[in-house]
């Protein structure tokens, strides 16, 4: 503190009469006394600079410690941003590795069949090794290296793949006109009950969710989350230090990272990066308790774990809720929400368990726009179990599983049930979808394994 400071406050401390002086250049109150001494100080500055060559400048001594708190800032800003720009691009780097390697096996498993396939001549062969050639070729070239500013200097990686997301209905149709009636069909059903591609044991487990390139599951025994890549092989795992159930996984394109509901959290998992964030900003309404959880672009709706449940939208971008649903518009009264899923086309589909009966529980699935004005509904006729699972597939069609009767419904884009799965000699617990804009990788999840089922959609054979 300057002595001039000292003595404006020491004036009101100790003289007993008011002030008689106010400094015209910092306003501060002085007694007569400390005015003088106030002067004084700045008197002995000029004094030195006309007869010492002392510079005026050594007024300015005591903000040294401001200016360098300032300096120290600008220093600690660089590293930081360093430091970012480094994991922005180290990030970067290995997205961009992941898609070459992604369509470099894309290519070589495609090339092999080139090569075993006996039945064509080398013209035809050529010509179809030119065209996985330049295949390769334009998915290289959909990848865009894009920049931000807004927040953070960042650098993300954006591709358009080449192959889109469109499929023939006549993938999901017929398998054969000649077909036993307990034989699933559709090519999806037909592969599911097929010997999978790859196994891995997981033990117990709650929630599985998948991405174009991951799968992330919970081990809920080991009090870990495991991550497999499209081909079933398992990676990292990581301890997962909440003690809880985790109800539902679902992974956001734009943000390129998982959403993991809990009871009453809500978190973001990158799996580049391995981090974990917790969303302090979205909690359950009132003492309510989270269920399942959809989200596409800026939308995220969760549902709640109670009759005549509760539907929010949260803007992901803002976190904030935009709108809450309550019954009867999201259900009747004595009625749960099982599963919400929403779709490339923006339709929400909801499975939803009446429990007026409970030894005879009625499912249905309903279709809705995104504020929940119902567009279709057809019933879910079983004898018994619950539709606790559901994912979205191509073109609209839907993949719902009954979790109790081991059973896999097929439903087209009309929510027109076309196939029922139900050749499983094991427990189904989850089902998930991989590699959605790619050759199709269905996840199957049963009991301490891990299933993987690969269909090439637009292949005739089925295979």
């Amino acid at each position: 503190m300057t002595r001039e400071r000292v003595g404006s406050i020491s004036c009101h401390l100790s003289c007993r009469v008011p002030s008689v002086a106010i400094c015209v250049a910092c306003n501060r109150h002085f007694c007569w006394d400390h005015f003088c001494e106030h002067r004084k100080i700045y008197g002995k500055y000029v004094d030195d600079a006309c007869n010492h060559q002392q510079p005026l400048s050594k007024c300015l001594v005591e903000f040294e410690h401001i200016e360098n708190k300032l300096r120290s800032s600008i220093d600690n800003w660089e590293r930081q941003a360093i430091e970012d720009t480094h994991q922005s691009a180290d990030d970067a780097r290995r997205t961009l590795e992941n898609h070459i390697k992604h369509y470099r096996s894309h290519f070589e498993e495609e090339s092999s069949t080139i090569i075993d396939n006996r039945s064509i001549n080398q013209d035809a062969q050529l010509i179809q090794l030119e065209k996985l050639h330049n295949e390769y070729g334009h998915a290289l070239e959909n990848i865009h290296l894009v920049q931000h500013y807004d927040r953070k200097r960042t650098l993300e990686i954006e591709t358009t793949s080449p192959i889109k997301e469109s499929f023939a209905s006549n993938s999901w149709n017929d398998v054969s006109t000649i077909c036993s009636p307990d034989m699933p069909k559709t090519r999806l059903g037909k592969r599911l009950i097929e010997k999978p591609l790859a196994e891995s044991s997981v033990g117990n487990y709650w929630a599985i969710g998948a991405s174009d390139e991951y799968l992330l599951a919970q081990e809920y025994e080991n009090k870990q989350l495991t991550l497999f890549d499209r081909h079933g092989r398992r990676g990292i795992s990581m301890t997962w230090h909440y003690d809880v159930v985790i109800r539902d996984i679902q992974w956001n394109h734009d943000l390129r990272k998982f959403f993991i509901l809990l009871d009453k959290k809500l978190i973001l998992f990158n799996p580049v990066t391995r981090l974990f964030q917790e969303i302090t900003q979205i909690t359950p309404y009132q003492s309510n308790t989270f269920r399942r959880c959809t989200c596409r672009n800026d939308r995220l709706f969760i549902s709640y774990w109670c009759q005549e449940s509760a539907i929010e939208l949260i803007q992901i971008s803002s976190w904030s809720c935009q709108q809450r649903w309550w019954s009867p518009v999201t259900c009747r009264a004595n009625e749960f929400i099982t599963c919400i899923q929403l779709n490339s086309k923006d339709q929400l589909a909801l499975s939803i368990q009446d429990e007026n009966n409970p030894l005879n529980r009625q499912f249905r699935f309903e279709l809705r726009d995104l504020t929940l004005n119902i567009l279709r509904t057809i019933s879910l006729n079983t004898e018994a179990g619950i539709f606790s699972r559901m994912t979205p597939l191509p073109d609209g069609y839907w993949a719902l599983l009954n979790v109790d009767n081991n059973l896999v419904f097929i439903l087209d884009e009309q929510g027109v049930l076309i196939d029922q799965i139900d050749c499983f000699h094991e427990p189904l617990h989850n089902i998930a979808l991989i590699a959605r804009f790619l050759p199709l990788i269905g996840i199957n999840i049963v009991r301490d394994r891990i299933q993987d089922m690969w269909i090439q959609v637009n292949d005739k054979n089925g295979s």
